[in-house]
């Protein structure tokens, strides 16, 4: 791995998903991964909390905590393997 990490953004569609595994499928050879990460919240960033006053500290996905997931998919373990991740507060109900 070169620990090179893109971040995609864009509208959500089933074309994408379906990229990335077809993509992590030929960069095997290459010892890279590609992945699907759908950030599915408010990021607590400058700014933000003044457009979503009634939102609590609950509601907002922390930068770091963010940077950690991203981090723990750069180096995860290949035993145990993942291309594709959701990221949402704690809180949300499903």
């Amino acid at each position: 791995m070169t620990g090179k990490i893109e971040i995609f953004i864009g509208v959500v569609s089933f074309e994408k998903p379906a990229l990335t595994i077809s993509d992590n499928t030929s960069a095997v050879h290459l010892l890279s991964n590609v992945a699907w990460i759908n950030v599915d919240g408010s990021i607590d960033i400058p700014g933000r909390r003044g457009l979503k006053p009634a939102l609590t500290d609950d509601d907002f996905l922390k930068p770091e905590a963010i940077a950690e997931t991203y981090w723990h998919l750069a180096h995860q373990d290949p035993s145990a393997w993942t291309l594709d991740l959701d990221l949402r507060p704690f809180k949300e109900r499903f």
